[in-house]
């Protein structure tokens, strides 16, 4: 499937119009989905589940997310 989204988002970075514009926005809101699906509803409770070391699994989630955060707003 990967190779098949490739071919998909080179011919959709080619296009033009509203139609292509629509297409990249419904794509690009299917892929962050799925990454927020994964990391909060299969990653973290498995990794969270642990009765040891739960403080600096936390601690390293936070600096995670607020690292990315900064990196968006001085991007």
């Amino acid at each position: 499937m990967s190779p098949l989204g490739i071919v998909l988002g080179m011919g959709l970075s080619q296009s033009r119009g509203p139609s292509a514009a629509l297409a990249q926005c419904l794509l690009q809101g299917l892929a962050a989905g799925t990454f927020l699906y994964v990391t909060f509803l299969e990653i973290l409770p498995h990794e969270l589940s642990a009765a040891r070391g739960r403080l600096p699994q936390v601690l390293a989630l936070l600096l995670g997310f607020s690292a990315m955060v900064t990196l968006r707003f001085l991007g």
